[in-house]
């Protein structure tokens, strides 16, 4: 079987097809399958991020430990291909 394009997951996850099947016979005889698919994703989509770029201002006597403000970045991809690391 072939489509007219790639699969994206973050597009359409699973697809379910039907086939069926006709015999040459008098009478015809059929039989139909259902197919279920469900596409493995992989890392095709870069993080992005809330804002373009973060500004704080901070006291020189905060604690350490001290939120001093938050980066948010979301990626499209599953679970198990997001992964955003901090430096």
């Amino acid at each position: 079987m072939t489509g007219p394009e790639a699969l994206d997951r973050e597009l359409q996850e699973r697809h379910c097809l039907l086939i069926i099947c006709n015999d040459m016979g008098q009478p015809v005889r059929s039989s139909t399958a259902e197919i279920h698919v469900v596409v493995q994703d992989i890392n095709d989509n870069d993080p992005v991020f809330s804002e373009t770029a973060y500004n704080w201002t901070i006291k020189e006597n905060n604690n350490v430990g001290d939120v001093i403000g938050r980066v948010i970045a979301t990626d499209r991809d599953s679970v198990s291909n997001e992964c955003c690391n901090s430096q």
